[in-house]
């Protein structure tokens, strides 16, 4: 289960992120988690099971989940093998996680300029309701 968000598929948790942190260059994303671009490519495309332990932490790191989090995502456990909610990406008081409740579609880095871009105008003044 995804704190905040529903359950997706992992092949498209991947794909947002690759559009997100590396304009759609799968083979730099690939490069950056430590996954050949062929793998990353059949990764994608729901053709290859899941990276060694090391790799599969790298990647749930990259994207903002936790390892569990991805082993759901992947079919590897359902969310009753993985127990009681996973802890939250952020502390609870963050507002960022209100954030992610509010917009689930939204990757943790999405999130975080949301939560800048309002900071940012409450210390210029602008009214932000």
């Amino acid at each position: 289960m995804l704190v905040g968000m529903t359950t997706v598929p992992l092949g498209e948790l991947v794909r947002r992120r690759v559009d997100a942190s590396a304009a759609g260059n799968q083979a730099a994303y690939a490069r950056r988690v430590g996954l050949s671009p062929s793998y990353l490519s059949a990764l994608l495309k729901g053709k290859v099971s899941l990276p060694g332990a090391d790799k599969r932490r790298a990647l749930a790191a990259d994207i903002g989940i936790t390892h569990v989090d991805l082993l759901v995502a992947a079919g590897e456990l359902t969310e009753q093998e993985a127990g009681p909610q996973s802890a939250p990406l952020y502390p609870p008081d963050d507002p960022r996680n209100d954030i992610l409740a509010a917009m689930p579609d939204l990757s943790p880095d999405e999130a975080e300029f949301v939560r800048t871009t309002i900071r940012f105008a409450r210390t210029r003044g602008d009214a932000m309701e």
